[in-house]
């Protein structure tokens, strides 16, 4: 889904996520570039990072395809005969709905972990709701980062926009260090010193220039939500630098084709 955020008329950035629909009163539907560019909104980093490619992303959607065909006939769900009744495309098209039901799922939960870590470090660490589990990972990831950025003012999911035309939230950040979040759900994905990408500098170093702390330095921390463990992965500059200039060209593509100006109203 695309994310867009307007700087209003008082300077307060406000996420743009969803738009009522005109269909539905009370209903909100995923804003669309149509909408963004009727009101000038600009565009996170993530989503002008979705014309790249992601290899990992369509292996993992081929599997899953692939998982749920089996499954659906291997535990008798789908029978020859029901296949065949059902024919060829509505197989597809049943599959194709399991599998986003699975894609869903993950970020889902994804979104639901960093609610927490917001929580957790804008809150305080004594936060009674907190499962024992949920506890446990937020010390892990709060004891990582004083071990590796040493004691920080934190501020955590603080929104931008850049006069370039893109904008962002980014997880937790202090003067010195801009810091992002990969979680994973699954314990068998959890891979140390295997899971930073070229994507993940690169939407680091376009939030720490959204921020205007153009020399802070930027990490992922990786949480593995099932087992709790952390790592911390931090970017050299020279990485940084290529991938920001790597985003102002894949900002400069996106803007041709969106056809508008971000922050000016049609």
């Amino acid at each position: 889904m695309s994310h867009f955020y307007e700087r209003n008329s008082a300077g307060e950035i406000v996420p743009r996520h969803f738009v009522p629909m005109a269909s539905r009163p009370g209903e909100l539907r995923p804003t669309r570039i149509t909408d963004a560019r009727k009101h000038g909104w600009y565009a996170s980093v993530t989503t002008i990072q979705g014309m790249l490619d992601k290899p990992g992303l369509n292996d993992w959607r081929v599997t899953e395809h692939l998982k749920q065909a089996y499954e659906a006939v291997a535990y008798g769900e789908l029978t020859p005969q029901v296949l065949r009744e059902m024919g060829e495309e509505e197989y597809i098209k049943r599959v194709k709905g399991w599998t986003q039901e699975q894609l869903d799922k993950a970020p889902q939960q994804g979104t639901d972990f960093h609610d927490i870590l917001e929580k957790y470090f804008s809150d305080g660490a004594d936060i009674e709701w907190l499962s024992k589990e949920d506890r446990y990972t937020c010390a892990m990831v709060d004891e990582l980062l004083t071990k590796t950025c040493g004691k920080q003012e934190w501020i955590t999911e603080k929104s931008f926009v850049h006069d370039m035309g893109f904008a962002g939230k980014c997880d937790i950040h202090s003067p010195e260090w801009v810091i992002d979040y990969k979680t994973k759900n699954d314990a068998t994905k959890w891979k140390p010193g295997k899971m930073a990408y070229s994507e993940m500098c690169q939407q680091l170093a376009a939030y720490r220039v959204g921020l205007g702390l153009h020399n802070a330095r930027c990490a992922n921390v990786f949480v593995c939500i099932p087992t709790g463990e952390v790592e911390f992965h931090e970017w050299g500059q020279e990485e940084l630098d290529r991938e920001f200039a790597n985003f102002t060209d894949l900002l400069r593509i996106w803007l041709r084709n969106a056809m508008y100006v971000p922050g000016s109203v049609k």
